[in-house]
């Protein structure tokens, strides 16, 4: 319902009170019956929640992507990064349709790949796990978003920012990495020894 409507009202360019509804008049966090629609952190919430219930429901994932794509390949770069908010989000969305559905997302990865790349240095170890990951699972291999991701998980390796994972994720690190063929020997030596 919200997510169709989302679509049909084009709130994908300007989330804040742009959904609206006539229920929604008269509510104080309505503004002209108004409300917030969907943006990269809300999605982000719901999608990962079901993935980690396994709840797929195909036309809602539909749904979900085709907003997503509408919103990171507008025109406006200001309003697609307005939609993004945090980096971070994209990460848990890419991770969570990966694991949701063996589909074809490679519409949905070449949408964010523009924003990923440009985002890079503002994702931290737990975002590049799971991009990492997702990138491996659904098979997206656009090079300029491996060499970003790779450059940032070396960078992030340097800091000694692999001490903070658990050995679950460093598992998922290296079962990645050797999916897509990234991360220097050093770094996968000492992963390899970590994760063991």
């Amino acid at each position: 319902g919200l997510l169709k409507d989302g679509l049909a009202q084009n709130c994908h360019h300007r989330a804040q009170k742009s959904l609206a509804r006539d229920i929604y008049i008269g509510d104080h966090s309505a503004v002209d019956g108004a409300v917030d629609a969907f943006d990269t952190v809300s999605l982000s919430d719901l999608l990962w929640a079901c993935a980690e219930k396994q709840f797929l429901e195909p036309e809602f994932l539909a749904l979900c992507k085709e907003y997503l794509i509408k919103a990171l390949t507008q025109p406006s770069w200001w309003q697609a990064e307005r939609f993004c908010r945090y980096p971070g989000t994209l990460s848990r969305i890419l991770m969570a349709i990966a694991r949701l559905s063996a589909d074809d997302h490679t519409d949905l990865f070449q949408a964010a790949a523009p924003h990923l790349v440009r985002s890079i240095d503002e994702f931290t170890i737990r975002d590049i796990i799971p991009l990492i990951v997702a990138h491996a699972i659904a098979g997206a291999h656009d090079p300029w978003v491996l060499a970003s991701l790779d450059a940032r998980l070396e960078a992030l390796y340097h800091e000694g920012r692999l001490a903070y994972l658990d050995s679950q994720e460093m598992r998922q690190l290296k079962w990645g990495l050797e999916q897509l063929g990234l991360g220097s020997a050093e770094l996968k030596g000492d992963l390899h020894f970590s994760a063991s």
